[in-house]
């Protein structure tokens, strides 16, 4: 990716399996590798050059983004998504190819449990540095 419009995002992901015993949402972007909002999201045309998903009150890695897809549906680049019920997987997604997790050094807890569904962003070095997610926010 040549350029981004912000250093990294922070998103909250549900760790609740998607159908009976299989994926969450959160294992959909660490194993699956992907990243996937619907076209009419707010988020669509910006690029961030990290990610880091934040579940159960803390983000623990950190994920490059590698390439942007739009109207891209989430089925095709996750073949288990067949198993899930609704319609979301085969609907066009705007998709955002990941790396490899990388674990981070420690833990960094929310900080703020009315940051619970918010999707935030900030620099990576401040992240890395700051005690809490909303310090860093």
């Amino acid at each position: 990716m040549k350029t981004y419009t912000e250093e990294g995002w922070i998103i909250p992901a549900q760790t609740r399996p998607l159908w009976n015993r299989g994926w969450s949402f959160y294992d959909t972007h660490m194993k699956g590798r992907i990243y996937y909002r619907t076209k009419k999201g707010r988020y669509t045309n910006q690029k961030p050059l990290y990610v880091a998903f934040r579940a159960e009150g803390k983000v623990g890695h950190i994920q490059r983004v590698e390439r942007v897809e739009h109207e891209t549906k989430p089925i095709d680049c996750l073949p288990q998504l067949k198993k899930v019920k609704g319609s979301w997987p085969s609907q066009p997604h705007t998709i955002w190819h990941l790396s490899e997790p990388v674990r981070l050094p420690k833990d960094i807890p929310t900080g703020d449990p009315t940051m619970r569904a918010r999707h935030v962003y900030c620099d990576i070095d401040i992240l890395l540095s700051s005690s809490t997610i909303k310090d860093a926010v």
